[in-house]
């Protein structure tokens, strides 16, 4: 519930499968992540990441009405989703 309330204000999401994402690519996945622009918790602002098991691809990105599943980490595509995606939303803010 929570997460989906993340997206609802503009938030992205990016899940991975443990299972099927590679040890080097969810570090670079989470690298790339804090890089953005990081907060207290240490993430980025505006985004989520979190382990999720029932994903059908090794990572997931998500936000309000969009879903690009990933088979395997690209650095390119994960910021340009994020970049085009982040904020935008009905209630499409983004608070640290």
């Amino acid at each position: 519930e929570d997460l989906i309330h993340n997206l609802e204000h503009g938030h992205v999401w990016i899940s991975y499968n443990p299972n099927l994402i590679s040890n080097g690519d969810r570090i670079a996945l989470e690298n790339l992540v804090l890089q953005g622009s990081p907060n207290a918790n240490g993430g980025g602002v505006g985004v989520i990441v979190t382990p999720r098991a029932a994903n059908d691809s090794a990572i997931a990105l998500a936000s309000w009405a969009r879903l690009l599943k990933l088979d395997a980490f690209d650095a390119t595509t994960v910021r340009s989703f994020v970049e085009t995606n982040r904020g935008k939303a009905p209630e499409g803010f983004i608070t640290p």
